[in-house]
């Protein structure tokens, strides 16, 4: 009795050591599936998790009979599986190498968005912090940055294709790209991929896209979209390198390998810390310094009719009291507006101001003049901009004067 009762004992125990073996084998492959690009970048390696998830769907069947035996060959061969692709050991990464990714790829600091399970956003509204960017990495987390930052600046724009083969219509603009000297850098994604472009220094959203915008084609976005943050926190891109919510896959950088016979698209990593090594030296570009500003050119061609009076006749000259809004709340918001723009019985026309529309032309009437809902309050509004204004804001943007300037030029009788 007394051996059997130890017989028992030990078998017990046995099986008990052997199930939490089992138990870490699975914690431990899932937290290295998490980390590697090898495990999760589709034509690089299988993935590991999908091989982990056989083993043990084929052992549940057996799972009383042979746990003892199955269990521990299961813990070791996932060593033996993983091990070789990882280097050996769990990755960690250093505050300079957390570093790199938040200066490259973080725009806004002081506000992030958290990705979904369904891969929706939810902003958090708090400060970024060095924490979140490394549970991003451990792909514990998945965050979003807002490209531009709290100071209003950019430091990067990035080129989305949101479709199958997107990767390819991303190749065809870096091509054009490289063409003018600026260097871009493609990032997979779950559809398709983006083309990000790092900046030298901080430059407004505004200059920004009329640098880069015309070189997007139609099916393509561009980001920022917004010229500005006045009216909320702007574009919103997936933080590179961590895992997608929704496929539970990581999208690596990418670059074209071209050859004798043929040209592949192939990751210029095979992990996150060699990924943080080559972002640490991607090369920033610097913006023309002189970049043309569409105001400015739409002055130039204004300036043939050389006075607002010719133009629009039914301005009228403020007194030497009036403000800006009640010289606004005097005029005709359809009449005046109408002399620049064709619109139609709706109040409906295509918007004069190009820098915020594909290839700088608005095809599709977006600009609404409306009468203002307050006297000598905003009386248009693009929809493709998503901003609009007074009559005095139309004229200003049209002709690119300083709000001082157009107001003196107006005082004086509308000479230009």
């Amino acid at each position: 009795m007394f051996f059997s009762q130890c017989f028992l004992r030990i078998t017990w125990l046995v099986v008990r050591w052997e199930h939490v073996s089992l138990r870490r084998a699975r914690e431990f492959a899932n937290k290295m599936s998490k980390v590697d690009f090898t495990s999760a970048w589709p034509g690089v390696h299988m993935n590991v998790s999908v091989r982990l998830k056989g083993i043990f769907t084929a052992q549940k069947g057996y799972f009383k009979a042979f746990l003892p035996i199955l269990s521990s060959i299961t813990y070791y061969f996932c060593l033996w599986l993983i091990l070789p692709e990882k280097g050996g050991g769990l990755v960690s990464f250093s505050h300079e190498e957390l570093g790199v990714l938040v200066n490259t790829c973080i725009g806004r600091r002081n506000d992030y968005a958290l990705q979904r399970d369904d891969g929706g956003y939810l902003r958090a509204g708090r400060v970024l912090t060095y924490d979140l960017v490394l549970a991003h990495l451990a792909g514990r987390v998945t965050l979003g940055t807002y490209v531009i930052d709290e100071q209003g600046g950019c430091r990067f724009a990035v080129f989305d294709c949101d479709k199958r083969g997107g990767l390819v219509d991303l190749v065809d603009v870096q091509e054009r790209l490289a063409a003018d000297g600026i260097v871009s850098h493609l990032e997979a994604s779950r559809r398709g991929g983006h083309l990000w472009v790092f900046l030298a220094s901080l430059v407004s959203p505004a200059q920004l896209r009329r640098w880069l915008l015309p070189y997007c084609p139609e099916g393509m976005e561009f980001f920022p979209k917004q010229d500005s943050t006045l009216a909320g926190p702007g574009s919103l891109v997936r933080v590179p390198l961590g895992v997608h919510r929704l496929t539970g896959e990581r999208y690596p950088f990418v670059r074209l390998d071209r050859s004798e016979w043929f040209r592949r698209l192939v990751p210029v990593a095979s992990e996150v810390g060699a990924s943080l090594a080559w972002l640490s030296t991607v090369q920033r570009v610097t913006p023309p310094a002189a970049i043309p500003s569409p105001e400015r050119e739409h002055a130039q061609d204004a300036t043939k009719k050389n006075t607002l009076q010719k133009n629009v006749a039914v301005l009228t000259r403020p007194t030497a009291r009036m403000t800006i809004q009640e010289w606004c709340a005097q005029q005709d918001a359809l009449g005046v507006i109408g002399r620049y723009v064709v619109l139609d019985r709706s109040g409906l026309g295509c918007c004069p101001f190009g820098w915020h529309h594909s290839d700088g032309k608005d095809t599709h009437p977006s600009l609404w003049v409306h009468e203002p809902s307050r006297p000598g309050g905003a009386c248009w509004y693009c929809h493709t901009w998503k901003q609009g204004g007074s009559v005095f804001d139309f004229l200003r943007l049209y002709y690119g004067l300083e709000a001082r300037e157009l107001w003196q030029r107006i005082q004086e009788g509308g000479h230009l």
